[in-house]
């Protein structure tokens, strides 16, 4: 069951993060931005046909191969795709790699962080996504570690970049390289067999839904009471969460005080400096204190 809610206060937002046990998530700065990955919008901001996708993935990841060692002095084997990919995504390069991370507080400060309007986080079931996959994989989610999971997981996108013929299918991966922003953020990938269709047809078809995306006959508007009721039989394997922009300034001061920033997630000068936005948004509410008024007295 695919699900939307509008929560009208940040608690409901957290409570309704927690409500998917192995959930992994999505910040967006826009509620109506679909999930979709750099090369797939950039396909279709340029009108590329579909069918012409992985061609240019290919040649993409062939010319940056050739390149990236003027500027990084370990970069990984040729053989290694994933972990190209996901460099290539780390650095700003079109991409199937859909960006998620382990954390629901995460997911938020990045949802929050720029929106100028309503902003949105994507809950997914890792569990129940790797168990759709299994058969694909060779993987059993029951019993297998972890990171067995993944090393199985690798193997298999491994073939679909080189050219394994395409399915509608999403398979959740970590590189085995980390990047530090990578690790820092808790990161993951979720990544899409099929170029020629888009991420929310791969994804609806994974769970065995209608191969039409995520219209509105595939996901159902539900109050946050509705889910967060114990007795109810809800069990959604995603969760959209609207964030409306009124309580933004109010969640990104929580997460500062949490430690959760540019700051922390974008190590160094720049992540620093990025991170001083805070001070621009003061908390909301009637009667609120400037957390920096008495500074400059």
């Amino acid at each position: 069951m695919f699900i939307e809610t509008y929560v009208e206060n940040w608690e409901d937002a957290k409570n309704v993060g927690r409500m998917i046990p192995e959930a992994v998530f999505r910040g967006q700065s826009n509620a109506g931005w679909p999930l979709a990955s750099t090369i797939e919008r950039a396909a279709t901001r340029n009108l590329l046909p579909p069918r012409f996708i992985k061609g240019r993935e290919d040649w993409l990841i062939r010319q940056f191969q050739r390149r990236a060692h003027h500027f990084i002095s370990d970069p990984p084997l040729f053989e290694f795709l994933m972990d190209w990919l996901a460099l290539l995504q780390h650095h700003g390069g079109p991409t199937r790699l859909l960006d998620f991370t382990h954390s629901f507080y995460v997911a938020a400060f990045f949802a929050l962080e720029h929106a100028v309007s309503d902003a949105a986080i994507w809950c997914i079931d890792v569990f129940e996504l790797q168990g759709k996959c299994q058969s694909i994989c060779g993987t059993n989610s029951l019993y297998e570690r972890i990171d067995e999971i993944n090393d199985r997981h690798i193997t298999t996108v491994n073939e679909y970049i080189s050219g394994k013929k395409p399915e509608n299918l999403v398979i959740d991966v970590e590189p085995f390289r980390l990047s530090d922003r990578v690790s820092i953020q808790q990161g993951l990938f979720l990544f899409p067999c099929n170029l020629e269709t888009t991420f929310e047809k791969n994804l609806c078809v994974t769970f065995g839904l209608s191969s039409s995306g995520l219209s509105p006959t595939v996901v159902i508007q539900k109050k946050p009471n509705e889910i967060l009721n114990t007795e109810s039989d809800i069990e959604p394997v995603m969760i959209k969460i609207i964030l409306p922009h009124k309580i933004h300034a109010e969640a990104l001061w929580e997460l500062h005080n949490m430690n959760i920033n540019s700051y922390t997630l974008f190590p160094g000068l720049d992540g620093y400096a990025r991170s001083l936005s805070i001070y621009m948004k003061p908390p909301s509410g009637e009667g609120f204190t400037d957390p920096i008024i008495n500074l400059f007295k």
